[in-house]
């Protein structure tokens, strides 16, 4: 533990021996306790332990030092609970990462709670969504309890509320709506109280989903839902965002500006997870995506990866859904306003988006809240590329002005025919996020910076 607070994998002997001493005189055990002893017995008949040339002492593999780091903090997290929370302090230090998850990992006593509750007391989820996923997925004993107390308690920063609300969609906590928390309400209780207060619109959307209700359709002076409209497709459960038709100007930063006017039209609220991807693959007996192993691309609310154009549309095809157009794709990040990020136009951060490797990996969806598109949708600036239903065409926007919703399609073709991918990903630049900027792919690419989302024609226009 001292090694890891002062940032270190070694440190001179005079320096560890003080911070040895009072614990060595605990023992009682028939040997030399003397910390210059002990420490030199440690290395020479455990090899736990190794010095360098400069006489420091530190330990033969860094898994050492995290794994037992973890072990202080558990065996004195009773006596010292400001351990706990000086854990949690340092929850967005990538150097501390494996101590964090390693803690959880271990009982007797359980620490998901105690640590929960000092990450959102931090404000520390929103710092690092895709860690705070990986918690529960570690966790020992994870409980939904912690999440609903601190719920019923107040999270007043808005961005860690929805953090919260996103880990209790996980499926690791089951059937959580009728767990009681100390007041004796029950999980549903505690967030119906929540969605009669919840101003901000995406902890609305999201208490919506968790309670199951459909968005109303509030009918417009023109006869359409309002933007904020949404609705769960019931064969996957994807979320679906209502776009509003009417005329659309796209195109920009390369490619030339051009209307066309589309039909009403429900998109993928987020990108396909691995989770919905697992129900497809048990109904259907279809082959695995690449990296459907890999514990870094794997976990249930991250965005299914390694999927090619052609299982993206089995999927479609299963569930009764449809792969977006390049135009549906564009106008749902863009909106009326041709913004040039789905949030708006300010350049991209760590806060709106996972790009640039700043993650090193994808991110839970919709773990970005503040990166929302006009319409609601999340993730459409990087994460993962998407899918398009489009053949790719390097003319297609200089020849579709004024169409009514356009769509390239091209049959008899071979897998290696190109398709539209847009929104960039977690593994590239800030440019490659622009809601103009178009790319393509081979079919059958499969690659761990490719996945999907869907959408859905609205009834009126069926």
């Amino acid at each position: 533990w001292h090694l890891h607070v002062a940032g270190a994998e070694e440190l001179p002997r005079e320096e560890i021996e003080p911070v040895i001493a009072d614990p060595l005189r605990t023992q009682r055990r028939a040997i030399d306790l003397l910390p210059a002893g002990f420490l030199d017995a440690v290395r020479d008949q455990t090899g736990v332990l190794v010095s360098t040339g400069r006489g420091n002492f530190g330990f033969l593999h860094l898994s050492f030092q995290e794994y037992l780091a973890a072990r202080h903090v558990r065996s004195q997290s009773l006596s010292q609970p400001a351990l706990v929370r000086e854990l949690a302090s340092r929850f967005d230090v990538q150097a501390w990462r494996e101590v964090i998850l390693l803690a959880l990992g271990l009982t007797s006593p359980n620490l998901f709670g105690p640590v929960m509750q000092a990450l959102i007391d931090a404000g520390a989820l929103s710092r690092n969504p895709s860690l705070a996923s990986d918690c529960l997925r570690d966790a020992a004993e994870p409980s939904a309890v912690p999440l609903l107390e601190a719920l019923a308690e107040g999270v007043e920063d808005a961005r860690e509320r929805f953090q919260v609300l996103r880990l209790l969609k996980s499926d690791v906590f089951g059937d959580w709506m009728d767990a009681t928390i100390e007041d004796g309400r029950t999980g549903r209780e505690v967030l119906e109280a929540l969605r009669a207060d919840a101003s901000d619109g995406e902890v609305r959307g999201l208490l919506r989903e968790l309670l199951g209700i459909e968005a109303l359709a509030i009918v417009s002076g023109i006869g359409e839902p309002e933007a904020e409209s949404e609705r769960t497709h019931e064969q996957d459960g994807s979320v679906l965002a209502y776009v509003p038709g009417g005329s659309y100007r796209l195109g920009g930063w390369g490619s030339p500006i051009h209307t066309v006017r589309l039909s009403p039209y429900w998109i993928g609220k987020y990108p396909v997870t691995n989770a919905q991807y697992g129900t497809f693959l048990e109904a259907t007996k279809y082959e695995e995506p690449e990296y459907w192993g890999d514990k870094q691309f794997n976990g249930s609310d991250q965005p299914v990866v390694g999927v090619s154009w052609y299982d993206a549309q089995a999927y479609c095809a299963w569930a009764g859904l449809v792969l977006p157009s390049e135009a549906q794709w564009e106008a749902a990040a863009r909106g009326t306003d041709q913004r040039n990020y789905p949030w708006g136009g300010a350049e991209p951060t760590e806060k709106l988006a996972n790009f640039d490797e700043n993650v090193g990996r994808t991110t839970p969806v919709g773990s970005y809240p503040a990166g929302a598109g006009p319409f609601g949708a999340l993730d459409q600036a990087g994460n993962v590329w998407e899918w398009c239903v489009d053949l790719w065409g390097a003319s297609a926007y200089a020849q579709r002005d004024g169409e009514t919703d356009p769509v390239r399609r091209e049959e008899n073709l071979s897998e290696s025919a190109r398709r539209v991918l847009r929104g960039g990903s977690w593994a590239l630049r800030s440019g490659f996020l622009r809601a103009a900027y178009r790319f393509r792919g081979p079919g059958y690419s499969r690659l761990r910076r490719i996945g999907f989302r869907v959408s859905l024609r609205s009834p009126s226009t069926a």
